[in-house]
């Protein structure tokens, strides 16, 4: 027959054990979203790379100051237009100049806060 002693001391083992379950899970789910947060950063990276190709480097830095939001959306649009109609290199850099230049203006407007 088992005794006090035993029965909390089985107790304290399945909450240890609980414990670690827990904490394993939450070690590889922080370690599962940090790896989809790497892999999106160097998807995006690659994104601008390409998309960027050839452009003066003040404007991909200027790209890189936006949000990931809008660096996606610009990159897209520079990617399909190569894509469709094979731009210049000097229109696309203009595009992309003003896309950046845009986004700035409209994020100190009165209007868009």
């Amino acid at each position: 027959m088992l005794n006090d002693y035993d029965i909390n001391n089985n107790n304290n083992q399945q909450q240890q054990k609980k414990r670690a379950a827990i904490t394993a899970t939450t070690t590889i789910t922080t370690a599962n979203e940090e790896s989809k947060e790497a892999a999106a950063l160097l998807l995006l990276e690659r994104k601008i790379a390409i998309a960027s190709e050839g452009f003066v480097d003040h404007i991909t830095t200027k790209l890189r100051l936006q949000s990931k939001q809008n660096i996606e959306t610009i990159c897209d649009y520079i990617l399909a237009t190569n894509a469709e109609v094979n731009p210049s290199l000097a229109h696309s850099e203009t595009k992309c100049r003003y896309f950046v230049i845009y986004q700035h203006i409209v994020s100190k407007s009165p209007l868009s806060k």
